[in-house]
């Protein structure tokens, strides 16, 4: 199942967020057993690098992003996407984003914690917990976080 993170799931992760990196955790999970395929758009990397950048956790986080290219593909934004993003009409130009780059790669779901945010999309959204709840509940998969 290939799946496009956005970037609220790629920073959860990324900053060890307590509330919410559980579910970024368990993708990895599947991801490492090669049941997910994860794709991250570039931007959601810069993205990261901006808004991480406090004294002492830049070359904290850097070294975490660094890591996780081991289990995320990289998505380049194209100019068609943005030309696409900034005439379609969306609220937010970033989730066009991240639709329109998920539907070029031929995503089967976009995970993020905004599924608001995606209710025009063509590639249906999930939140983490939802979408392992659909691997267990539809292929018997399952999962338990490890600590990183």
């Amino acid at each position: 199942m290939k799946i496009f993170v956005d970037t609220n799931v790629y920073l959860d992760l990324i900053a060890n967020r307590p509330e919410f990196v559980e579910g970024a955790r368990l993708l990895c999970m599947a991801a490492s057993f090669d049941d997910l395929e994860l794709w991250i758009s570039t931007q959601s990397v810069t993205d990261a690098d901006y808004i991480l950048r406090g004294p002492g956790v830049r070359d904290q986080a850097r070294r975490a992003m660094a890591s996780s290219l081991r289990l995320f593909r990289l998505c380049g934004t194209h100019a068609l996407d943005c030309e696409k993003a900034l005439t379609d009409g969306w609220p937010d130009v970033e989730d066009c984003l991240i639709a329109h780059s998920a539907k070029r790669i031929g995503a089967d779901a976009i995970v993020t914690r905004d599924i608001k945010g995606f209710e025009r999309s063509s590639i249906p959204a999930y939140s983490p917990t939802q979408l392992m709840e659909l691997l267990r509940t539809e292929h018997g998969l399952e999962y338990e976080s490890i600590s990183w």
